[in-house]
This record gives structure tokens, sequence and C-alpha cells, in this order.
């Protein structure tokens, strides 16, 4: 406890007082690394678990390198944790299933800033015949349906929130269970297994998808240019601050190489079918 007084009146400023950290758990992922610290041991495995989800394949654990970001987790017997970032707190006292969850969107958001050689773009991706279809798109325009409806259809699964490609131009996969908003409520999500064959190694981008739902609408694929290709990822890249120059020379590399199509689309089941006409008609795709 702090006091401070002058001659008017006194003022009694309490400080939290943090646990001793007991445990930490370090790891890399995309060149990215992070600490967690923990006042208890019981969070350790329930963090690790977590990181594995949100980092699908790509958590390297027990690096030694100086952690650039550090998280720190309160594990209270009430279930009720705190959260801190870099020495700030994010939550206090809250459901435990909440500070999981924030925990595992900030460590996936930080990975997507600060990624070394490779650039993080919101997107669908799915391949079909060896080659990425990008589908660029913030959260809820629909990238996990039309994803679904994709691999429903024989194409094979490489995410539903990230496009990550590296300084050729290639799509890396990023397999996690596909988040599907709850036809209840728009905003939760709940985690569906991907119930096709998913993706193992990068591959180059085939077509970039700049597409939107609109009702009723009826795919009538056009061709982007080169430019407004580029913007539709721009608009959609996590680390575009970080490093521009270098962001842009990737972005250039996958629009290099791929059919650019944008049209509006209505229901996610007859756009693919419509889709898959047209790829198989491209000559990129044979």
């Amino acid at each position: 406890m702090a006091i401070s007084a002058n001659s008017e009146q006194s003022t009694v400023v309490r400080v939290r007082r943090l646990a001793p950290v007991s445990h930490k758990l370090d790891f890399e992922s995309f060149g990215v690394s992070i600490r967690i610290e923990f006042d208890s041991p019981d969070a350790v495995e329930a963090c690790r678990v977590l990181l594995e989800d949100v980092l699908p394949g790509y958590c390297d654990f027990g690096t030694t390198t100086v952690p650039q970001h550090i998280f720190r987790v309160n594990w209270n017997k009430s279930s009720r944790d705190s959260i801190y970032q870099d020495g700030r707190p994010l939550f206090l006292a809250t459901p435990r299933e909440t500070v999981l969850s924030v925990l595992g969107s900030r460590v996936r958001l930080l990975v997507a800033q600060f990624a070394k050689d490779f650039v993080f773009i919101h997107a669908g991706v799915v391949s079909w015949a060896d080659r990425a279809i990008v589908i660029p798109g913030h959260s809820m325009q629909g990238k996990t349906t039309l994803v679904a409806a994709f691999v429903e259809r024989g194409a094979k699964y490489y995410s539903d929130e990230y496009a990550i490609i590296d300084k050729d131009g290639s799509v890396h996969p990023f397999v996690k269970p596909l988040s599907v908003r709850r036809s209840d409520h728009k905003y939760k999500q709940h985690d569906v297994t991907v119930s096709g064959e998913c993706g193992t190694t990068a591959i180059p981008v085939g077509m970039i998808l700049d597409t939107k739902f609109k009702k009723g609408a009826k795919i009538r694929p056009k061709e982007m240019t080169n430019g407004s290709a580029m913007i539709a990822l721009i608009q959609n890249t996590i680390p575009i601050r970080e490093n521009p120059g270098y962001v842009l020379s990737v972005l250039k590399a996958a629009v290099d190489s791929a059919v650019l199509i944008r049209s509006p689309r209505g229901e996610a089941d007859e756009a693919v079918q419509s889709l898959i006409s047209f790829i198989q008609a491209s000559e990129r795709f044979r």
C-alpha cells in the first residue's frame, strides 16, 4: 500500500501485488519470439495446448532467443484469471475461457504483424491442381463458408484465416479447424473439423479471388488489373506498416503468377460450382 498526503487530505492508493513468476513458456513462431510467464504450473500445459491450436504447426517451444514480447497469466483457483501484455493489464479477474481466448488472439496477431520473411494476409485459401486460390477478406465477409464449399468439392484446405506468403509468392498452409459463426449469434464462432484433405506444402498462387456476398448475385468472373489485385491484398495485409517495401515485393510476386478475378457472389455452394467450371477452363490450372 502506498500513501500520499498533503496539508488538506490523505489519499490511499492501492497497488496490486502480483504473485512471483514460478514458470515460463518460451516459444518462437515465424521468427517472432514470445514468452508467457505464470504464477502456477497448472497454467503451463493449458497454454501450450492453446498455442498449438492458434499457431498450427508453427510453434517452436523452448527457444532461448530473448523474447520480443512477454505475456503474464495469473491463474486463480476461482478460474477468474488475469492477463498482462508487456506489463500492461488486458483483463483482470476474468473468466478463464475469455483469458485464454484473448491470449490466443493476441499471440496470433503479434506473429502475423512481426513475422520474418513471411507476409500474413486476412484470407481464405484452398488448393486446386496444386495452385492456391486466395480469397482476401476480413471477418464476416464469408471466407470460411466459401472455403468449406470448395473443400466439399475436392479442393485441399489451406486456411480460413490467413494466407501466409513467402518471398517467392508461394502460400504456406495454416491448417486449423474452420471458425464457423453460430446460426443464433453472428458474432460468436465455434470450431468445426475440416472434412477434406489439408495442404502440407507451399504452393504458388493460381488465383486471387476478390468477392463479397450479395444476396441473389451470380458469379460472373471479371479480370482485375494487377493494380486492383494489389489493392485488394493490401487492404487485408497485416504487416504493411512494419516493412512496406518487402510486403509490396511479396504481394507483387503473388499477383504476377495468378489469375485475378473479381465478382460479387450469392450462396457459397452455387458460387463455388461456377468458379470450379471457370477454373477448369483456365490454362493456368492445367
